[in-house]
């Protein structure tokens, strides 16, 4: 009896323990992205979260989500998306995730099932409520050819991008513990269309470099280079000709004007004013009979 007491008494000792452990860590900020239809026909929701600034890291999160197949990763320094180990049970009909984060940035990605019925389509998507978090922000993508779209609780902002999708945000403010968040959406699409088969649609973090819409710069650098140094060549031979003909021409006017000048001189008849001999132009006095050359008259 008295080993029943003691067990009862360290398992409630240690409870509380437990518990506060749990709710040591809260979320700053937590942004849900979900995007139905996107890349496959089902509804991609991807979780930004940043911890709070009191949570000591590495910081241990259990999260649950409604589906098995799923992706972890956190942020590092660098702003580079890292995989992170995690372990997964199932627990009430959810999915429960825990891993360790390095830093206090977190994603975490899951496909959720969507609804269809005909043309109709019905999305549901719930925060759980696993931790406090001081801002609960919910980003709706409208997919690709949906019409009808009705919003429950209404949105507070839209935009719309280069390709005429509009993305909804609605704000739950912050949530306690324990304090459930959840959208629901309908409605109607008659094609089979993907958001991701538009040119200018992307993921805004993929986990990989092998996303559908992703375009990487290394598959077309051999090419810009190659492209580059032939360009360089064609340049660097059209000024190297202009340069030659230039020097061609400038060279040839040279010669022709010396030659042109010496055949003058060369024409040009010298004789001595004294004696009337004819004489060499270079030759300063006469040869015959010795008086000096004056080539001024």
């Amino acid at each position: 009896m008295r080993k029943l007491i003691l067990v009862a008494l360290l398992v409630a000792l240690l409870l509380p323990v437990r518990v506060q452990a749990q709710s040591a860590i809260h979320f700053s900020t937590v942004r849900v992205e979900v995007w139905p239809e996107f890349d496959k026909p089902a509804v991609l929701v991807i979780y930004h979260i940043i911890l709070a600034p009191d949570v000591a890291l590495p910081a241990t999160v259990t999260l649950r989500i409604p589906v098995k197949e799923n992706a972890v990763a956190y942020v590092d320094a660098g702003g580079a998306l890292m995989q992170l180990a995690y372990e997964t049970k199932e627990e009430g009909g959810w999915t429960v995730l825990t891993f360790t984060a390095p830093t206090d940035s977190i994603q975490v990605e899951y496909y959720d099932t969507l609804v269809t019925d005909g043309a109709a389509r019905h999305v549901i998507y719930q925060w759980p409520g696993d931790y406090a978090t001081d801002s609960l922000i919910i980003n709706f993508l409208q997919p690709l050819d949906a019409t009808d779209l009705k919003l429950d609780p209404e949105p507070v902002s839209n935009k719309t991008d280069a390709n005429g999708l509009v993305q909804y945000q609605i704000d739950f403010s912050s949530r306690a513990v324990a304090e459930t968040a959840t959208l629901i959406v309908d409605y109607q699409k008659t094609t089979d269309r993907l958001s991701a088969s538009l040119p200018q649609v992307e993921p805004s973090a993929p986990l990989d470099n092998n996303a559908q819409g992703k375009v990487s710069l290394s598959a077309y650098l051999p090419w810009l280079v190659g492209g580059a140094g032939f360009l360089l060549i064609v340049v660097g031979l059209v000024v190297g000709l202009n340069y030659w003909r230039g020097t061609g021409q400038r060279s040839g006017g040279r010669k022709r004007h010396v030659a042109k000048r010496e055949e003058g001189e060369a024409d040009q008849a010298y004789y001595c004013p004294q004696c009337g001999k004819r004489a060499q132009p270079a030759d300063q006095f006469c040869r015959t009979c010795g008086a000096r050359m004056r080539r001024d008259e």
